[in-house]
């Protein structure tokens, strides 16, 4: 375990199976993007979203795309500046945890 896990948007959700993967979870945001907030507000998340994620490595750190569609397309959008490839963990319901899944556009893999 040496990397760590970024989780796009930090809900009333357990991450508890995801430290299998990393002790170190970093938790990008709590607020959320909205229509009706001032420009300078959600300017301010964006801001707050891309310092914290700066230091993702897509070699070594895991993603959780939770929360918010408009924070985990952005949270998307920035790990795709970083690297066309990288991982993702996506809970899987009937197993109760979570799956490690390679983003790669053009190869898709479950591991």
């Amino acid at each position: 375990m040496s990397g760590k896990i970024y989780v796009s948007q930090f809900k009333d959700v357990s991450f508890s199976d995801a430290r299998r993967f990393s002790e170190e979870i970093i938790f990008l945001t709590d607020k959320e993007f909205r229509p009706t907030n001032p420009l300078e507000k959600n300017n301010k998340i964006a801001e707050g979203i891309r310092r914290d994620f700066s230091s993702f490595d897509p070699k070594k750190d895991y993603i959780i795309l939770n929360g918010n569609p408009i924070t985990i397309g952005y949270v998307f959008h920035l790990a795709m500046e970083h690297s066309k490839t990288f991982r993702i963990l996506k809970w899987a319901n009937e197993q109760r945890k979570y799956d490690v899944m390679v983003f790669d556009p053009f190869d898709l893999k479950l591991f």
